[in-house]
C-alpha cells in the first residue's frame, strides 16, 4: 500500500469515527474473534474511541505516531513537532542503583518483622521477594556453591524432621505456617534462626509441583561422615557407577541404609548425592550411613577390601548383555593381562588436585593413588572383557564380604569398574524377567541384589 492511499485511510477513518458521516455518538462496534462462535472480546463505543484517537494524536511526536500520517503543511502538527523535539526536551539522569545490604534490611522495620506467638519460638518475618531468602536457596541449590558453602538444600516437613532427629545441624529454617514450628517442638528447633516467608517465594524456589511450605539448610556432612550410623552394619559396600539421575541415586541410598550396608561409594560421573532431588529422594538415609561421593577408580580402591565378593548388577536380560560383547582373542587376553607399571611419577597438576579435593586423608596415610587405573587406554580393553554370568537365585557369597557395583541405565557400569571386577574374578548378575521385558531400572535391579546379599550374609552368621 503506498503512502497516499494508507494516508486516504487513515483520513477516512477519522471522519468515520468522529461522527461526519452522520454515525450517532452511541453507535457501537463489537469485535469477534475468528473461527470462534462465543460472545464479543470488546466492545469500542464511538465516543471513547474519539478520545483516544485525540490522545494519540495531540500527545507525543507527530512523526513517530503509527496511526496518522505526519503532513508537513499541517500547522497544527508542525507546532508539536517543535513541542516535542530533541532541543526543547529536558535530558534524563539516571541514578546509581544502590545495593541493599542485610544490614540495612534487618534495621528497617517495614521490611522485617519480628513475631512470637503463644509458645512457639521467636521467627523473623519476611517481606514478599526478600533477597536473603532467595540467595540462601539458590546457593544450596548451584553445585559450586554448595560445596564451597558446605551447606544442603532440604524440602518437606518429614526429611527436616528426620534430619534433625538424626544429629544434622540445621542452620536456617524457612516456612510459610507456624503450624511447622508446633509440630517440630522446641528441642528440635533449638536457637536455629527462623524465618517466615510468603507461600509463593517457596513456591517459585521449590523443585516439586505441591510444595510443603516448609524448606530447611543444613551443614553438608564431611566425607565419609555418618551422623547417626545403623547399629546393624553388615560387610557391604555399595558402588555407584555412573548414575546420573537424583531418583535412583537417591532410591539406592534409602535401600543400601535399609539394607545395613557400611558405607556408599560413588565415582566421578555420577549424580551429586546432596543434590535437593537427591535428598528427598533418600528420605533422610544420607544421615545413617558413610557416603564417599565422586572418588576416582585411582583412590576408591582403598576404600574396598580385596578379599570381597564383587558383584555388578545387570538391569538387562544375559543375552542381550553377551549379544553386546565382542569374541575374545589370545591378544585380547594379553592386553587384559598386561599391566602399565609406570615410572612412579604423577604429574604435579594431578597431585596438586588430589591434594585440595583429598588432602587430608592422603596426609593420614589412608588413600594410595592406584596407577594402573590411570592408564585408559589399557582400562579401555575392559569394557568388553569377558566375565561370568550368574542367576539372582543361585548367588552365593562364600567370602566375608561382598561389594556390589551398579550403573547407570543407558550407558551401565563404566571400564574401570569392569576392570575392578575382572581383577577379584567379579561376576555378572542378572535377574529373571518376563519376555515381554527387556530391562529393568538400576535402582530396582540394584534393591534386589542387595536384598539377595543380605540374606545370604545373614545367614552365614546364623
Amino acid at each position: 500500500m503506498s503512502a497516499s492511499m494508507s494516508s486516504r485511510v487513515c483520513q477516512r477513518s477519522l471522519r468515520m469515527v468522529s461522527g461526519l458521516k452522520g454515525i450517532p455518538s452511541e453507535f457501537q462496534v463489537r469485535s469477534y474473534a475468528r473461527g470462534t462462535r462465543r460472545g464479543a472480546q470488546s466492545v469500542f463505543n464511538v465516543g471513547e474511541e474519539l478520545i483516544k484517537w485525540k490522545n494519540k494524536m495531540t500527545f507525543g511526536n507527530p512523526r513517530s505516531n503509527p496511526y496518522v500520517p505526519f503532513e508537513n503543511r499541517d500547522p497544527v502538527q508542525k507546532s508539536f513537532v517543535d513541542r516535542h523535539s530533541d532541543k526543547s526536551r529536558p535530558k534524563l539522569t539516571i541514578k546509581p542503583r544502590t545495593g541493599i545490604s542485610p544490614a540495612s534490611i534487618k534495621d528497617s522495620s517495614e521490611i522485617l518483622e519480628t513475631s512470637t506467638k503463644g509458645n512457639l519460638p521467636k521467627y523473623e518475618k519476611l517481606r514478599e521477594g526478600d533477597r536473603r531468602f532467595g540467595q540462601v536457596i539458590l546457593a544450596a541449590k548451584s553445585g559450586k556453591e554448595r560445596e564451597k558453602k558446605k551447606v544442603i538444600l532440604l524440602e518437606g516437613f518429614r526429611l527436616i524432621r528426620e534430619a534433625i532427629d538424626s544429629g544434622a545441624r540445621a542452620k536456617s529454617i524457612y516456612f510459610c505456617d507456624t503450624d511447622f514450628l508446633a509440630r517440630l517442638g522446641p528441642l528440635r528447633l533449638g536457637n536455629v534462626p527462623l524465618y517466615k516467608v510468603q507461600y509463593k517465594d517457596i513456591k517459585s524456589w521449590s523443585d516439586t509441583h505441591t510444595p510443603a511450605g516448609i524448606m530447611a539448610i543444613f551443614e553438608k556432612p564431611k566425607q565419609g561422615e555418618c551422623p547417626h550410623p545403623e547399629t546393624r552394619q553388615l560387610p557391604l559396600t555399595l558402588i555407584c557407577d555412573n548414575i546420573r539421575d537424583p531418583g535412583n541415586m537417591g532410591t539406592l541410598i534409602r535401600t543400601a541404609s535399609a539394607v545395613g550396608c557400611r558405607r556408599i561409594l560413588t565415582t566421578k560421573g555420577c549424580v551429586d548425592v546432596w543434590e535437593p532431588k537427591v535428598l528427598r529422594a533418600g528420605m533422610g538415609s544420607h544421615f545413617h550411613i558413610p557416603i564417599l561421593a565422586r572418588i576416582p577408580w585411582e583412590l576408591l580402591v582403598n576404600y574396598t577390601c580385596d578379599d570381597d565378593d564383587v558383584f555388578i548388577a545387570e538391569t538387562g536380560k544375559q543375552e542381550k548383555v553377551e549379544a553386546k560383547r565382542k569374541a575374545f582373542t589370545p591378544d585380547d587376553f594379553e592386553k587384559l593381562s598386561h599391566e602399565d607399571e609406570g615410572d612412579g611419577n604423577i604429574s604435579e597438576s594431578k597431585m596438586a588436585d588430589y591434594r585440595q579435593k583429598y588432602g587430608s586423608l592422603m596426609e593420614e596415610g589412608v588413600l594410595d593413588i592406584h596407577e594402573e587405573y590411570l592408564d585408559r587406554d589399557h582400562v579401555q580393553y575392559f569394557d568388553h572383557a569377558p566375565m561370568s554370568f550368574v542367576d539372582y537365585d543361585k548367588l552365593a557369597c562364600p567370602r566375608a564380604g561382598t561389594t556390589v557395583i551398579v550403573g547407570g541405565e543407558t550407558t551401565g557400569v563404566s571400564a574401570a569398574a569392569k576392570k575392578f571386577a575382572y581383577d577379584r574374578f567379579g561376576q555378572c548378575v542378572t535377574i529373571p524377567m518376563s519376555p515381554a521385558v527387556d530391562s529393568l531400572n538400576s535402582a530396582i535391579a540394584g534393591s534386589i541384589i542387595l536384598y539377595k546379599v543380605q540374606n545370604l550374609l545373614d545367614s552365614k552368621r546364623k
